[in-house]
């Protein structure tokens, strides 16, 4: 229920922050507690800004392309929703990414704008978040009309699943 207001949405990104400090942590897949909601918050923001930074803006801007070549080509302008599918399936991986990195080095701010380091854990696996990422935008199109339960219920596994290629890939390395 926290994600449907914008004043639940640090709480919701907090519960996020919390399921990957602890599968960085302890390896648990388990979903947290939600046990001291007021201890989410602080970390939520900083999800928050990373999801901001890594999701909204270019899912923001391919958005916008594909109104302008909707706008444009009119019928055609479908395809642009195929390249926009991918670049969302492409923007929630630079989130885990993003995500990981910056509770990795401290919540440094500046890992933000590293877009290196950000991009070549994504860059190494994306062939195997390739089905899960699939997963995540079928579920969120099929409940699109329950968007936030969808887009939380269905970004759970698909955070615990990032997050074990990389600690897999990370230990093969």
């Amino acid at each position: 229920m926290l994600c449907l207001s914008i004043i639940g949405l640090p709480f919701a990104f907090g519960y996020c922050w919390r399921y990957l400090e602890q599968i960085r942590a302890r390896g648990d897949f388990s979903l947290p507690s939600w046990s001291e909601p007021a201890e989410l918050l602080l970390p939520g923001l900083k999800a928050l800004a990373v999801f901001i930074v890594w999701f909204c803006l270019p899912w923001g801007i391919a958005l916008a392309v594909q109104a302008f070549l909707a706008f444009i080509f009119g019928p055609l302008g479908f395809l642009a929703m195929i390249a926009c599918a991918v670049v969302l399936w492409g923007v929630c991986g630079l989130f885990v990414s993003a995500l990981w990195a910056f509770q990795r080095n401290d919540s440094d701010w500046r890992i933000l704008i590293d877009l290196p380091l950000i991009w070549k854990p994504f860059a190494r696996n994306w062939r195997r978040l390739v089905v899960s990422g699939l997963a995540f935008l079928g579920l969120v199109g099929l409940f699109f009309p329950l968007l936030p339960f969808a887009f939380f219920g269905g970004f759970l596994p698909l955070l615990g699943y990032t997050s074990q290629v990389f600690i897999l890939t990370q230990e093969a390395s």
